[in-house]
């Protein structure tokens, strides 16, 4: 199957390992030697433009617009589907110049999970893509070929209100945006943009129980209240939401006070030393270490922290090594376990971050000492 992303579009399927050369040997036909016949290109823009129609009764997708079109100045990088007279105007010459650009190595990634043998994968990836051409494109003609998009803050906070049918009709459902942090701009803020997660995660945090019995937001219980943010490129977005059990007449109001209380929190949990991990670690620091065992769980494992996690397992194993007297503090790694992609039902983007993860914590017995 496949599928377009903001940021990037997938290729995939699961197939029996006894199949594993005839499955990279199909992808690598079907990305560097596509047929691109007109006839299939003609019935797929119908299938296309059929999709995007039918989305278009959606009241989600007119609130998506309405964000992304006062967020981003370029919105229409928002949006993967495009326009129908886009669709209907595309030519088969534009999608080879697309194929001939930007499918190629360098904006590339394979990622092979499952019952399989690394040295076999690694050596039939070498055989079968190894004169896999780039065209005579470098990455930097690629990246200067998207547009970005502007950090230029906003003048004033905007306010929409929609009807919504999708909740009880006695709830009112608040989402706050705020447009960041890009990890081509300010990758250290996306670390911090992290935690937002973590803390609405934990229903018992203070960080969560200060909006619940906030009697002014009128939220339920812990369950109506979340906050997301995931790393992207030049498109992030980090979100708060809410839903309340105000009377119509106090909506706005309401809102406003859940947007005074975003902001005071945040400012007050980022002050504080006892929820940022890493103050947490060097409290610990002074005591005497003679084994680090590192478990990791599933939590970072979203959408983009598997690209960086090799990175980052490096810096928490110098930064204990650094603060420790023992310059040689063993660490012990217990590596993720493999994932059922056919049972879990999971899309094709957490599964390769659990696959990155997963290749770094046994990779690095090789990369780093002691460990």
């Amino acid at each position: 199957n496949g599928s377009t992303a903001d940021e990037y579009v997938n290729y995939y399927f699961t197939i029996p390992s006894s199949e594993l050369e005839n499955g990279l040997d199909f992808w690598n036909n079907a990305i560097r030697f596509p047929l691109l016949d007109k006839n299939e290109f003609d019935i797929e823009k119908k299938v296309v433009i059929a999709e995007i129609q039918g989305d278009t009764s959606s009241p989600s997708k007119y609130i998506g617009s309405y964000i992304n079109s006062h967020l981003f100045d370029k919105p229409w990088q928002l949006d993967p589907g495009g326009s129908v007279e886009n669709i209907q105007n595309a030519t088969l010459e534009q999608l080879k110049e697309i194929q001939r650009t930007f499918y190629i190595p360098q904006n590339a990634a394979l990622f092979v999970g499952g019952d399989v043998e690394h040295k076999k994968v690694f050596e039939l990836v070498k055989n079968i893509y190894g004169d896999w051409s780039n065209n005579g494109i470098n990455f930097e003609q690629i990246e200067e070929a998207v547009e970005t998009q502007s950090s230029k803050p906003f003048d004033k906070p905007y306010f929409c209100v929609v009807p919504f049918d999708k909740i009880d009709s006695r709830q009112t459902q608040i989402m706050i945006y705020f447009r960041g942090p890009d990890a081509d701009f300010d990758e250290d803020a996306t670390y911090p943009a992290d935690l937002l997660g973590f803390y609405m995660e934990n229903p018992e945090s203070d960080f969560v129980q200060d909006f619940v019995n906030d009697p002014n937001l009128m939220i339920p219980s812990e369950d109506f209240l979340g906050s997301g943010y995931s790393t992207r490129r030049r498109t992030g977005l980090t979100s708060f939401l809410a839903i309340s059990l105000c009377p119509p007449e106090k909506v706005v109001e309401t809102t406003k006070n859940f947007y005074s209380k975003v902001m005071s929190s945040m400012k007050m949990y980022s002050k504080n030393e006892n929820i940022v991990p890493s103050e947490k670690r060097k409290k610990i620091l002074p005591f005497s270490v003679n084994t680090l065992l590192w478990y990791q769980g599933e939590n970072n494992t979203g959408v983009g922290e598997g690209e960086c996690y090799a990175r980052l397992l490096h810096e928490l194993i110098c930064e204990w090594r650094n603060n420790n007297p023992n310059k040689q503090l063993p660490f012990y790694l217990v590596e993720l376990a493999p994932l059922d992609t056919v049972r879990s039902g999971w899309s094709p983007e957490p599964i390769i971050a659990f696959a990155l993860v997963r290749m770094a914590l046994s990779s690095a017995p090789r990369t780093e000492r002691g460990v």
